[in-house]
């Protein structure tokens, strides 16, 4: 069987769509010159995957993201807590790497794999993989803003906001809150977008599992903060992040593949 590509969006409008909007995120100075080619392979290969569903997808992801940081500086500044520096800096390079990575990966493996299960498997992590990124920020940033009590997980001993590792009951509300929210929008739109794999879609299990990987995988990466933070006196956030969308995203593949019953 000769080999050919599975492309759910047209890559001619995928490509204008992607550049478009990484140009417009440099203007709005959203992001670094560098930041809008990352941005823009990523939300390319999302749409020739997805189509224009998993696309809005991202997009959303993104906004809710960027919007939760603007309001958690502002509430912030309000109430006359420490502002980090990572909070007003652009977007870079790194930054779109890192969280935009596994979704490539995924979009990328959905265009190249003709087999169902693979291809389920990819839709499963992709999804996993932001709701666990998507989670992060707004636990992490809305946490500070709003959070009364901030403890470390690793020691449960009482810390000021913004300690690496430390989570509020706030915060870890909030982060939850979204990562259930996300996960049914994503079967929403993808059933409206038509998008569909033969044998399998995504119903009320995938998004249990997917919530549930999810919040595991953001007190995972706020356990290891902890962890790193005891040794290091500014642990590397960027790799911190990566490795809690890969754990969200492992965790789901892996109970997606557990027997039902």
């Amino acid at each position: 069987m000769p080999f050919q590509f599975h492309i759910n969006g047209n890559p001619l409008i995928g490509l204008a769509l992607a550049l478009a909007l990484s140009l417009l995120a440099w203007k709005l100075k959203w992001t670094t010159k560098a930041g809008v080619w990352a941005l823009a392979v990523v939300m390319a290969a999302v749409y020739l995957a997805f189509g224009w569903s998993g696309f809005v997808l991202l997009c959303l992801f993104f906004l809710a993201a960027g919007a939760a940081r603007r309001h958690a500086v502002q509430v912030m500044i309000r109430r006359k807590i420490a502002v980090g520096e990572e909070k007003t800096n652009l977007h870079n390079f790194a930054i779109i790497f890192v969280r935009g990575f596994i979704p490539f990966l995924c979009a990328s493996v959905l265009v190249l794999s003709g087999e169902p299960e693979t291809r389920f498997l990819c839709v499963v992590a992709f999804l996993a993989a932001m709701a666990s990124a998507l989670g992060d920020i707004l636990s992490t940033d809305l946490g500070q803003a709003y959070g009364r009590r901030v403890y470390r997980l690793i020691t449960l001993e009482r810390v000021r906001a913004g300690t690496r590792g430390g989570v509020s009951v706030e915060g870890s509300l909030i982060g939850a809150g979204a990562v259930v929210v996300f996960a049914i929008l994503s079967m929403i739109l993808l059933r409206v977008g038509g998008f569909s794999i033969q044998y399998f879609e995504i119903g009320l299990r995938e998004i249990v599992i997917i919530t549930f990987a999810a919040i595991i995988a953001n007190h995972i990466e706020s356990t290891m903060g902890g962890i790193f933070g005891q040794f290091q006196k500014k642990p590397n956030k960027q790799l911190l992040n990566f490795i809690g969308s890969a754990i969200g995203a492992m965790l789901a593949v892996f109970f997606t593949n557990l027997p039902e019953g």
